[in-house]
């Protein structure tokens, strides 16, 4: 995953008196002063230590500037007398019983968590349907705390209730062969049916929530559930068993959680695992790594290990695809890399130039590559070979995707290799090739830029320098090979367990013809972080980028980069926010002549 463009607001956390406004001196002329006094970028979270409650306010409600219980205007003696009844029902159910009770509900999410908790620091605090999170520092750490977005106490009383006499006809069900979407699926509709039967007087939203967290609860990665529908989580690790598991966050970096597996857990995710994906992790394979559906929005990257390779037990890395995936413009507003720098890159791709996008494990590479693909014009045929599948489909865009054998698997049916030597008679416009992984992948890539393919991939690499030795000397791809490779973008995570990730090089590659052969001429850097971006103007005559424009596009390159820059800059500046359309955009206005004399 990227860097993270998430909640521009900051979270403000008010901690409520116990006898909540009538017992409170913020609680001024009818109104909490310091609800008042909050800016527009600002999101409240009320907390109420001693009840046990946290109210969260929808950002989306900016004008609510009261607290859920004085709502409707009752007095606090009136509202702290009803709060027994809050206690058996929640505040979503009191407000389908009596117009006087709760109106304000739609705005402010309530979730009971009971004392204990709130007691930490909290530093954030937000939404995950059906989950409530809890961001804390306990002993100098953050820490990940996932709980049931529940209302009361009655509310987690149902929920064991039903949890233990659906784990007791799980097993009738027949759900073995079923993906982890339908099984939830299956559970969910058979626990609603049995709450509306024997609970009718608790809402509809109540049921199905208590139904979507029992269906959790019965898979054997329930716990784990929280995390992988969090879209702020980006990775989530288990260094072995016994140990608790820990996650990367796109605002908070590395938090650690409550959540360990044992012996029994691990046993139980390896035989889910093998399911889902139908793939060996057993003795004689005992690397794995898969894209597994949590829901029809929810895509995982799971990577996995066991004995004897893990000789300490099972431990896995999972890395989360976005339901909403960042676009050009979110990198630019979260400062992944300035206007100009993704004016380049975009130049690039919309050339179909040959990149490739390198950096470490985890600096946001296919954050990038998936970024650009969305401002392709509708109509180029895309194909993209990934042995984990992270691409996104677009709408109306032309995409072929094929999904090959990992190189975690023993046996490999299907070769990117060879998958990428038959997309020579599939006449792609561009091909998107995900990860480039071994040297079998490298000199098969280069392979189809000799054969006159244009691709984008990604590699790891710290530097664009790196890649290119690691090519010629590990990959043992020539020079005359590596010079059809156009542009390297290097991206970096400066910080491990951070969640900034930033664009600090782009080269492009020099190159010319010697009696009739491609030399690889050396790098230009036309974007660094030390120096900023060169001008257009500088960019050598033997750079990829003239020579593309020179030898078949027929395209003044400042002027291109110049129609990028102010369409960037418009839409940073809010004048257009769909910059999907710039591929279009830029072929019909700026590329129209292409081809001709």
């Amino acid at each position: 995953m990227g860097a993270a463009m998430y909640r521009k607001k900051l979270v403000h956390i008010i901690i409520c008196s116990p006898g909540r406004c009538s017992s409170c001196p913020r609680f001024q002329g009818g109104k909490c002063s310091e609800i008042e006094n909050l800016t527009s970028n600002e999101s409240i979270v009320l907390v109420e230590q001693d009840r046990g409650f946290v109210h969260l306010l929808d950002d989306d409600c900016e004008a609510i500037r009261e607290p859920p219980w004085r709502g409707n205007r009752l007095s606090d003696s009136i509202t702290v007398a009803m709060t027994k009844y809050f206690d058996q029902w929640s505040t979503e159910d009191a407000s389908d019983k009596t117009q006087n009770i709760a109106p304000r509900e739609c705005a402010w999410k309530t979730g009971y968590v009971g004392a204990e908790p709130l007691f930490h620091k909290i530093v954030n605090c937000y939404a995950v349907d059906p989950y409530l999170i809890l961001i804390t520092i306990e002993s100098g750490r953050l820490v990940y705390n996932p709980y049931p977005l529940l209302k009361s106490p009655f509310e987690h009383q149902v929920l064991e209730a039903v949890l233990a006499d659906v784990k007791l006809t799980r097993e009738r069900m027949q759900m073995v062969e079923l993906t982890l979407h339908h099984q939830i699926q299956r559970v969910v509709k058979a626990t609603k049916e049995v709450v509306t039967r024997d609970l009718p007087e608790l809402g509809h939203n109540t049921i199905h929530r208590i139904a979507q967290l029992v269906a959790h609860a019965t898979t054997p990665i329930g716990s784990l559930l929280p995390l992988l529908l969090d879209d702020y989580v980006e990775d989530v690790f288990l260094d072995r068993p016994y140990t608790s598991v820990y996650v990367s966050h796109g605002i908070h970096g590395r938090c650690e959680t409550s959540i360990i597996l044992d012996d029994a857990d691990s046993d139980r995710i390896v035989t889910f695992l093998r399911a889902q994906a139908n793939l060996h992790l057993d003795r004689r394979n005992p690397s794995f790594k898969a894209d597994i559906a949590v829901d029809e929005k929810t895509h995982v990257r799971w990577s996995a290990s066991i004995p004897p390779l893990s000789p300490d037990g099972l431990q896995f890395e999972i890395r989360r695809t976005r339901t909403t995936p960042f676009t050009l413009l979110d990198l630019i507003e979260n400062h992944t890399l300035p206007i100009e720098a993704a004016s380049i890159v975009l130049l690039a791709f919309l050339m179909r130039l040959n990149i490739s996008i390198t950096g470490e494990p985890g600096s946001g590479k296919t954050t990038l590559l998936n970024a650009l693909d969305a401002c392709s014009p509708a109509s180029w045929r895309k194909i993209y070979i990934e042995d984990a599948v992270e691409s996104r489909v677009h709408g109306s865009h032309h995409q072929v995707r094929f999904s090959v054998s990992p190189v975690d698997e023993a046996v490999k049916y299907l070769s990117k290799s060879s998958e990428i030597a038959k997309t020579l008679h599939r006449s792609p416009d561009y091909l998107i090739l995900g990860e480039i992984q071994t040297a079998e992948h490298s000199r098969a890539l280069f392979q189809a830029l000799m054969a006159g393919l244009r691709s984008i991939q990604t590699c790891h690499s710290t530097s664009a320098t790196a890649l290119i030795s690691r090519w010629r000397y590990d990959h043992g791809v020539t020079e005359p090979a590596i010079a059809l490779m156009d542009v390297i973008v290097t991206i970096a995570r400066p910080v491990p367990t951070s969640p900034r990730r930033i664009v600090t090089e782009i080269v492009e590659v020099r190159r010319a013809v010697r009696n009739g052969i491609v030399e690889f001429s050396g790098l230009s850097t036309l974007y660094s972080l030390a120096t900023g971006t060169s001008p257009p103007d500088s960019w050598p005559s033997d750079g990829a980028f003239k020579t593309a424009a020179r030898l078949y596009m027929n395209v003044d390159i400042s002027k291109a980069y110049d129609s990028i820059v102010s369409f960037l800059y418009d839409a940073y500046e809010g004048k257009h926010r769909n910059i999907g359309t710039i591929g279009d955009t830029f072929w019909q206005d700026t590329l129209s002549h292409v081809g001709k004399q």
